[in-house]
């Protein structure tokens, strides 16, 4: 019989190559986790033809507007966001990846989110619905955690 796999230690294992794979990420784009984690944002509001401005950026990244407009302003210097005029709204600006950003994300999460699709697709279905519950459960742990307080 099989030992018992440490789900821990390949949950934590993961845990590293996702941190790991979005480091690399962002040295290759010269921007940092905040900067990535809103290229995304903007991404997948772009695919779902969802308008996406700096308020919605703020309360997805739980970050002030005043950080996402250093934010937005740094990512538009760096040539991946553009700013266009909201016409819902007379003062609001919709944010857009630039075709520069677009082919940076496509280019590198696209292929990687791929295969790790094409990896979960081929788990048989009375597994999944356990590795489904299993996610599930981690997930909800994670989202109603607060860190715990820092004592001096």
């Amino acid at each position: 019989m099989d030992a018992r796999p440490d789900l821990f230690a390949l949950l934590t294992r993961l845990r590293t190559a996702e941190r790991d794979y979005d480091g690399r990420v962002e040295r290759r784009l010269g921007i940092g986790a905040t900067d990535l984690a809103a290229l995304r944002l903007i991404g997948v509001g772009e695919r779902r033809n969802e308008i996406v401005r700096a308020v919605d950026l703020a309360a997805a990244l739980s970050i002030t507007t005043a950080a996402v407009s250093l934010l937005v302003d740094r990512l538009a210097r760096a040539g991946y966001v553009n700013r266009t005029p909201d016409p819902s709204d007379g003062r609001g600006r919709i944010l857009c990846l630039t075709e520069r950003a677009q082919k940076a994300i496509i280019g590198t999460d696209d292929p990687t989110y791929e295969l790790i699709r094409t990896m979960v697709a081929q788990v048989p279905e009375p597994e999944a619905a356990t590795v489904a519950l299993l996610l599930d459960g981690l997930s909800s742990i994670l989202e109603g955690q607060l860190p715990p307080d820092v004592v001096d």
